[in-house]
């Protein structure tokens, strides 16, 4: 019985991981819509770190074309490199000058994909 406790909760911290992900995600998207509103043309913009973290303020440096590939995915995170191990399941898909893209797996796949479907 204790297993099954430890595996609910491992799985129900993994949820509230990725929930915090998102809402980072829901963040840059903001930062994007005011870059793209204004007559202002950035090659890098600072975005904020995606990990789990919720009192995470890291910025990173990311180019614009590089943050749009990384929204084609509802399963990509942008990660300051010293985040990369945030607890949540995933793999570095690339690793670039002060971040790194993270694809997530599992748990935390199903739970970001399902946001990205009902635009929470």
């Amino acid at each position: 019985m204790r297993h099954e406790e430890g595996a609910a909760a491992s799985a129900a911290d993994e949820v509230k991981r990725a929930e915090n992900q998102s809402a980072f995600r829901e963040a840059n998207e903001r930062i994007r819509e005011v870059i793209d509103r204004s007559d202002v043309v950035l090659p890098v913009a600072p975005f904020v770190c995606e990990c789990s973290d919720p009192g995470c303020r890291r910025l990173i440096d990311v180019p614009l074309a590089v943050y749009a590939d990384v929204r084609t995915s509802p399963r990509r995170f942008l990660h300051a490199l010293e985040h990369v191990e945030d607890g949540t399941s995933g793999r570095v898909v690339g690793t670039f000058d002060g971040y790194a893209i993270v694809e997530k797996s599992g748990i935390s796949a199903q739970v970001v994909e399902g946001e990205e479907a009902t635009g929470s």
